[in-house]
């Protein structure tokens, strides 16, 4: 339901994209409401109104205060806009991590190739579709992309592209063997079919064809926080058209989602996109993150590429070796780091005196040190079983010359 009190606002030069949250406070006791009180503000010729009390006694450097007309449950209503540095730190740190991933992305384009055949799924309006096409270097003729949305659809189809209109959970309208690179741009996550869309990737690139997929990641400290707390993980919360739900911190969390296509259904871990891929014949090229909170800037950029399975972005580009045994990542060498660097910081979170929790709290105390070593030890678990994964396929490939 939208908020009644949208319409009636109006704060100086403040939008409300910069407006985090509207409370409708209770009447509280004041000073104001004794007549005595009164009467010696207005002796001091303080104006004698109710509102230069509570605008002295309540405005903060953060906050602006309003009046409201009285209503039937109250006297008085005060409505205060509050715009939080929570807010501007949350939206900071998402502008850098999606331009830090968007600039990841171009670079994990392959060399100019006018002959490069380009498909974009979920292109919306086509804006980041030309930017791909001005880097690769190619006409808008040899630019494909499919696009759910109607009205999104006809404005990318505008910049000249060949841009069908259909749904990716569906077969998808382009012949096979057809395009030398799948850009998939935060697509992943909205899709039912998992399996159905890598075998449509599959199906559409030609042999040694890439095909670079970013997500948001579910393992991302700030997914794993809000689950810790309680709270629904930050990249979960647009699943439904009414808000964002269960969790209160959400970067929109007043905004609807009416398109039922931009809500999120599945969202995946670093380690769950590459498996996802493997599982379907691909081989993985990279692997990255970007975007390392609660940290900013340089900070997080270096974070990121040292422990990228916990950056809010992942990307990966996944070739397809059709008939070759190569399976190997170029990434394996940064996970090897970032699991001994992630063991490192376990090691001193635990051993150290600050904590989220502190440790003097009967039981509790020790809640998020054991959160801790089950992040750790669940982690180095998944790297040895990716190295058995990659061991056995390795055999396999190595088996199949001999029986033919």
């Amino acid at each position: 339901m939208a908020n009644p009190l949208r319409g009636r606002l109006m704060v100086g030069r403040l939008t409300l994209d910069q407006v985090v949250k509207v409370r409708v406070l209770a009447p509280q006791p004041s000073r104001a409401d004794d007549p005595d009180e009164l009467k010696r503000l207005r002796g001091r010729r303080a104006k004698g109104s109710q509102a230069a009390l509570w605008a002295r006694r309540s405005t903060t450097s953060k906050a602006c205060l309003l009046h409201s007309s009285p209503g039937p449950f109250a006297r008085r209503v005060r409505i205060v806009l509050v715009v939080s540095l929570h807010f501007k730190l949350m939206t900071r740190l998402w502008t850098d991590a999606e331009s830090a991933y968007r600039a990841r992305l171009l670079e994990a384009l392959p060399a100019s190739d006018s002959s490069t055949r380009l498909l974009d799924l979920g292109c919306d309006d086509g804006a980041w579709t030309e930017e791909l096409r001005g880097r690769l270097g190619v006409s808008a003729r040899d630019v494909h992309a499919l696009e759910i949305v109607p009205a999104r659809a006809e404005l990318a189809r505008a910049r000249g592209f060949d841009v069908r209109t259909g749904d990716l959970d569906d077969r998808w309208p382009f012949e096979g063997d057809s395009f030398d690179l799948v850009n998939a741009n935060q697509v992943i996550e909205h899709v039912r079919r998992l399996d159905h869309f890598v075998q449509e990737i599959s199906r559409v690139l030609r042999p040694r064809g890439r095909a670079l997929v970013c997500t948001e990641n579910l393992a991302s400290w700030h997914n794993v926080a809000a689950l810790a707390l309680g709270y629904q993980p930050f990249s979960l919360t647009n699943i439904s058209a009414r808000r964002p739900i269960g969790n209160p911190f959400a970067l929109h969390a007043d905004e609807a989602s009416p398109v039922e296509s931009w809500h999120h259904l599945h969202v995946l871990s670093l380690t769950a996109l590459r498996d996802i891929f493997i599982a379907h014949g691909f081989a993985i090229e990279d692997a990255w993150g970007t975007g390392y909170h609660p940290l900013p800037g340089r900070l997080a950029s270096w974070m990121a590429t040292r422990d990228p399975r916990h950056a809010h972005f992942v990307g990966i580009v996944a070739r397809l070796w059709r008939g070759s045994s190569t399976t190997a990542s170029n990434a394996d060498g940064h996970e090897t780091g970032s699991h001994k660097l992630l063991a490192v910081a376990a090691a001193a979170y635990v051993l150290l005196p600050f904590d989220v929790i502190p440790d003097f709290i009967p039981v509790v105390g020790h809640f998020d040190d054991a959160i801790v070593v089950a992040l750790v030890l669940q982690a180095a678990r998944q790297q040895w079983l990716d190295k058995l994964r990659r061991l056995i396929r390795r055999r396999r490939s190595a088996r199949q010359p001999q029986v033919a």
